[in-house]
């Protein structure tokens, strides 16, 4: 029943306050969500506004209740005025709930001997004795539209799909009988480029002529082909009106990247202090799929030119041979070093690890502790790395482990042996929908007569953003007489750190870190640090700010480290 309007007068704004009685839990979250007086509260309205939208709010209300098996609702409403101040009472009894008392239900077609397809109908939670509820009823239509669509029944239809109520004995019979029609097949598969050779581009889409329709396949190809660096867009042109004897034509058409793509990036790091990048990717050298890239880094403790040469090989070999090679100036407190290098390099995804096989010749001239040295080595390496995330930015659930092998021989052109293995891992996972933990771990070790003889990037030593916070980057490590750090011959870390969303894109952390680098086992002693930090998912990429202290070193104070970079 609508109560009476009082008179308006002057047209000047008016608050309105609303008061909505009888409706709790869902009732009143819905009935809040869709009356636009109530949405329009907060803000001063023209009183011919407002009482426009007290009219309308009986009939919004009946609606918001409907989705829940409430048709038959009381409302009793008035609007009262004060001035300016104005308040609109609804006192609201649902009625009562409406009950399922027949559900009919069914699946025919070619698609009822589809297994997957006939599970749905257990999306259909609707049971006699139930009250009724919209959303369920919605989503099951959904759930069987989409999954035929997706698995090529582009002829199902529902034959019937209704709930019948009858209010005044608020009762209500669902009705859902589904028809699925046949299952169309791959037709005819074609590839719109212009770039590569074919054999550099067909093998990446999986669908096959004739095999049953899924656009898993077709969406899972779009993304293969624009993994590489050639292609930035895949169109896809599914036929089904040009569709014969239930074979689909399906179109990819590529769209090829920049030839070229030129980048400028600087930002500060802790650890390295203001940096910048320079570099240039070269997508497309020729047909076959060559591509390059080069890149000059320079930072605090870093001047370094490097290059790549990138030469694949035809689907279905995942196999990419490289020449690369750089030269660098690598400067941090404890040590310096001019190391040049040139080699090959084999690259082919096993599975969902990349593996990598190396020869590279590597001339080093460096200072460590005020002693000068020079190496030559020729190295052979072997790296297996796995990398998986939700997100690459910011992930709540995500892996990294990598293990790499390599060694020299004086034998073999080199001026010092040795043998090294690293193996380093990360894990995320959620802990709550707001929090997750983050642990890192990290050992390494190098074996030779004579750690002197291997320029300073080739030993171990810990500290940093990357490695115990609440230390200076790289000063944690075994030291000479002088107790100037010299680096070791093995390392072993150790991270755990959780993180709390306080608001989207900005969380909050806590962490501790401990590890050490050494001469020999006997040696370990473990510095720790611990800290807070905060973390903001920002357009550049993620930004970490961490506050921490060591807990094993009185005489250093707290430290602030800055990084810009993915999680993983």
């Amino acid at each position: 029943m609508l109560g009476v309007v009082p008179s308006i007068g002057a047209a000047q704004a008016v608050d309105v306050t609303v008061e909505l009685d009888g409706l709790e839990g869902e009732l009143e979250v819905n009935a809040r969500a869709v009356v636009s007086l109530i949405r329009e509260a907060g803000e001063p309205l023209a009183p011919g506004r407002a009482v426009t939208l007290f009219e309308r709010a009986p009939d919004e209300i009946r609606r918001a209740l409907e989705p829940f098996g409430r048709y038959s609702p009381e409302i009793r409403s008035e609007l009262s005025r004060g001035g300016e101040a104005w308040t609109a009472r609804f006192d609201v009894d649902p009625g009562p709930a409406t009950i399922v008392t027949e559900v009919d239900y069914s699946l025919d077609g070619p698609g009822a001997e589809d297994t997957t397809f006939a599970s749905l109908g257990d999306s259909l939670t609707i049971e006699v004795g139930d009250t009724l509820r919209h959303q369920p009823y919605e989503q099951a239509k959904a759930l069987f539209f989409r999954y035929a669509l997706n698995h090529g029944y582009f002829d199902a239809a529902f034959d019937s799909a209704q709930i019948r109520v009858d209010r005044g004995n608020a009762t209500a019979e669902v009705v859902f009988r589904f028809e699925t029609g046949p299952r169309y097949r791959f037709g005819p598969i074609r590839i719109e480029q212009d770039a590569l050779d074919a054999e550099f581009v067909d093998g990446y889409v999986i669908a096959v002529e004739g095999e049953p329709f899924d656009a898993a396949q077709l969406r899972a190809s779009q993304v293969a082909l624009t993994t590489g660096p050639w292609f930035g867009r895949a169109d896809l042109e599914v036929g089904v009106e040009q569709a014969e004897d239930l074979a689909v034509p399906v179109t990819f058409v590529l769209s090829p990247a920049r030839p070229q793509r030129y980048e400028v990036a600087a930002g500060y790091g802790t650890d390295t202090g203001f940096r910048a990048t320079l570099g240039a990717r070269f997508r497309r050298i020729n047909r076959r799929a060559h591509n390059a890239e080069a890149q000059i880094r320079v930072s605090e403790i870093e001047l370094s030119v490097g290059g790549r040469y990138n030469i694949p090989k035809p689907f279905p070999s995942t196999a990419v041979y490289s020449v690369f090679g750089s030269i660098g100036d690598v400067s941090p407190d404890w040590s310096t070093a001019l190391i040049g290098t040139i080699g090959v390099s084999r690259a082919q995804q096993r599975g969902p690890v990349r593996e990598t096989w190396s020869l590279a010749w590597e001339g080093a001239s460096y200072e460590v502790a005020g002693v000068d040295g020079s190496s030559r080595l020729v190295v052979p390496q072997v790296e297996w790395r796995w990398v998986e995330a939700n997100d690459r930015v910011l992930a709540d659930r995500g892996h990294r482990l990598s293990l790499t092998l390599s060694g020299a021989h004086d034998a073999l052109l080199s001026t010092a042996t040795f043998g090294s293995a690293r193996l380093e891992g990360k894990l995320i996972r959620p802990l709550s929908p707001r929090v997750r933990w983050i642990a890192r771990a990290e050992a390494g070790h190098v074996a030779t007569d004579d750690l002197t003889r291997l320029p300073p990037t080739r030993r171990f030593v810990a500290g940093g953003a990357q490695s115990i916070r609440g230390f200076d980057f790289e000063s944690i490590g075994p030291g000479d007489d002088a107790d100037l750090l010299v680096g070791g011959s093995s390392l072993l870390l150790a991270s755990l750190e959780a993180d709390f969303e306080v608001i989207a894109k900005w969380r909050v952390a806590g962490f501790v870190d401990a590890g050490d680098a050494v001469s020999s086992a006997g040696d370990f002693d473990a510095e720790v640090g611990v800290g807070v930090g905060v973390r903001w998912a920002s357009p550049l990429g993620l930004i970490r700010l961490d506050f921490a202290s060591p807990i094993t070193d009185s005489d250093t104070a707290l430290r602030v480290h800055f990084v810009i970079g993915p999680d993983l």
